[in-house]
């Protein structure tokens, strides 16, 4: 049996003028790919951000990734930290 190891995550930044850290990111990702699930999380700090896309390829080169599993270990880790918002 073949295990499906695609995964996909999408970046979405821009600038909020104004604000003490003003770029921002949305990350949208999913490992459930053709089942419509995806999940969202935010970000303010770049440092963040780059931490968990790291985090989120390793989850998914693990294999611990799955449509059973909502969300990545890295997902878990930032929301229960405080890391960033999700949304």
């Amino acid at each position: 049996m073949v295990i499906e190891r695609t995964a996909v995550l999408i970046v979405r930044a821009w600038m909020e003028p104004g604000a003490p850290l003003q770029l921002r990111a949305s990350v949208r990702h999913t490992s459930a790919v053709g089942r419509g699930v995806w999940h969202a999380i935010s970000f303010s700090d770049t440092s963040a951000l780059a931490e968990f896309v790291r985090e989120w390829s390793d989850d998914v080169r693990a294999q611990t990734v799955s449509p059973r599993a909502p969300r990545t270990r890295a997902e878990d880790r930032w929301v229960n930290e405080g890391g960033a918002n999700v949304g």
